[in-house]
């Protein structure tokens, strides 16, 4: 009863998805309908031809032919239409919802997303997805089709001869009391399943990533036998669940063979005493055949209950647990702040950690400089790329004061914060698209001239201009086919594109030659005199042109207390 009411109470919000398909969802249904009281006639057809052809009508048995013929072709005609029809609408669900996870899977703060699975946002909008849209294009269809059939023909076996009638209903109880049992079983093995089908496409992306460095700690055999395991354990899990269900499926197979065989002596009885003709006896069996199938269906409705409820679960749960909303949309209606940006941002008593960890910032008090280059140093994993990923908005879970201008940190929206401030990171991420395309990112507006003038500052452009595409050349699966050096390039161009009032760059000349990054620097310098810069970075080539520079330095191990030294 709770797993019916709590099934209920997903289906109520799986409608909410049907609303703009109402009008095609009824159509489909009516046709359905149509189909199947058609389809439920030929039986009927046929007992009336096997009688016929006892008493040598011949004449009546080819009228019975033609419209049998013409019923089939109709119904033909029916179903290639409800076939196209709700393949469309599957598929529009489908797409609508994996946009809607989507849309919610990129607008997540970083920290929410960092503590959930790669693997399970994969299996939400690939499999989990696959079934919300099943429910509402096969399973509700299914469900009130087997319905109408039951009640049709149920009418129709009732005419032919009651006494069949009710052995057959009797069946269904015992057939339902089986299916509930392995129901249970079935729905908490699909859970494991699931739960263990998101590690595995988990660890499966992280070999993905991880390739360079599998190979150069030569783990491949370390890393083999993980995942034999993880595919074990997943081997098992499904194994037990297909037992499970088999066996169900079985025992109803069982009872449905000994009810033929049963409805075949009773129907033989009632010949026998002239209550029954054989072709009623051929009508009832081909009738009983489509009854029993679809009080089959309603009896393992429970067991797709169980299954579908765990994936309805998922995505409803992902998409209410991680709702946010929709970044950089309807911008019109945000305040601007970009006058903020051109202040000085105050630090005061920041403490932050990840999760559960220990703080990895703690006590900071500092301060980042306007329109000068602010140099942040010290030991690795003292805090230095998260405090920039903190200013940057991608973490607003910190505790202390941030404050720009005379604002709290946190009361300016974090569309105002990626308007502004433009974070380049260590790793240099790019799409496999062209050249123009990755500097280009939410910069549409800008020129090609500006493209070449930028490209030239960074020194990348004469390198662009010997290829033969030049700018529309293919930059290849996150940059592959450059250098690192050469992708640092590019990402500073790209974010001298970008026109923003804070520039964060972290290590960004740790790839380049010592001219290259002569060249980067003094870029660098003629833009702190407009734009407020942070660089992270320990080469002394960097430090050299600090204007503020924050040392992080470890003064107790244990508890990675930082103590900032602030030189003007």
């Amino acid at each position: 009863m709770k797993t019916t009411k709590e099934y209920l109470k997903l289906l109520k919000k799986v409608f909410v998805y049907l609303k703009p398909y109402k009008i095609q969802f009824w159509f489909v249904m009516t046709i359905m309908l149509v189909a199947m009281i058609l389809s439920s006639l030929q039986p009927l057809f046929f007992g009336k031809i096997i009688d016929a052809l006892t008493f040598q009508d011949f004449s009546y048995v080819l009228k019975m032919i033609l419209i049998i013929g013409a019923l089939g072709l109709f119904s033909l005609f029916l179903g290639i239409i409800k076939t196209y029809l709700n393949t469309k609408m599957s598929i529009s669900l489908e797409n609508s919802l994996k946009i809607k996870l989507f849309n919610n899977m990129l607008n997540m703060n970083v920290q929410k997303f960092d503590s959930i699975q790669k693997g399970e946002f994969i299996e939400k909008i690939e499999s989990d997805v696959k079934v919300f849209s099943n429910i509402l294009t096969s399973e509700i269809y299914s469900l009130i089709i087997d319905v109408g059939t039951i009640i049709f023909i149920g009418y129709l076996l009732f005419k032919i001869n009651i006494f069949m009638t009710l052995f057959l209903i009797a069946l269904f109880p015992i057939s339902l009391i089986f299916n509930n049992f392995f129901g249970k079983k079935i729905k908490n093995k699909h859970q494991e399943f699931k739960t263990e089908r998101d590690n595995y496409l988990s660890y499966f992306q992280e070999i993905l990533n991880g390739f360079k460095t599998i190979k150069i700690f030569t783990s491949e055999k370390k890393v083999i036998e993980k995942y034999k395991n993880i595919l074990s354990s997943l081997y098992v899990l499904n194994l037990k669940k297909t037992i499970f269900s088999t066996i169900g499926a079985s025992i109803s197979t069982i009872i449905g063979i000994f009810g033929n065989l049963g409805i075949i002596l009773l129907g033989m009885y009632f010949i026998l005493e002239n209550n029954l003709t054989l072709g009623n006896l051929v009508a009832f069996n081909s009738y009983s055949a489509m009854f029993s199938s679809a009080l089959f269906k309603i009896s393992t409705l429970n067991i797709k209950i169980h299954k579908s409820i765990i994936s309805l679960k998922r995505v409803f749960e992902f998409l209410e647990k991680h709702e946010t909303k929709k970044v950089f949309e309807n911008n019109e209606n945000i305040e601007d702040k970009t006058f903020l940006f051109k202040e000085n941002l105050l630090i005061h008593n920041l403490y932050f950690k990840y999760n559960h960890s220990c703080n990895i910032i703690e006590n900071l008090n500092t301060k980042i400089e306007k329109k000068k280059i602010n140099v942040i140093a010290g030991l690795s994993g003292c805090g230095k790329t998260t405090l920039v990923s903190i200013i940057m908005g991608l973490y607003d879970n910190y505790e202390g004061t941030i404050v720009l201008g005379n604002t709290d940190y946190k009361n300016i929206s974090i569309e105002n914060k990626f308007n502004n401030i433009v974070f380049v990171t260590q790793e240099s991420f790019f799409f496999n698209g062209t050249i123009k395309e990755n500097l280009l990112i939410e910069s549409p507006e800008v020129t090609e001239d500006e493209i070449i003038s930028v490209c030239q500052k960074v020194n990348i452009h004469d390198y662009i201009n010997s290829l033969p595409q030049k700018y529309d050349s293919i930059l290849g699966y996150s940059g592959t086919e450059f250098s690192a050096g050469q992708k640092q390039k590019l990402s500073l161009a790209r974010a001298l594109l970008r026109k923003r009032e804070i520039y964060i760059f972290d290590e960004i000349t740790s790839s380049v030659d010592s001219f290259s990054e002569k060249i980067i620097l003094h870029t660098i310098k003629e833009l702190s005199k407009t734009k407020t810069i942070i660089l992270i970075s320990h080469r002394k080539t960097t430090l050299s042109i600090a204007d503020n520079y924050i040392y992080f330095k470890n003064i107790n191990e244990k508890k990675f207390k930082k103590e900032v030294i602030v030189r003007e």
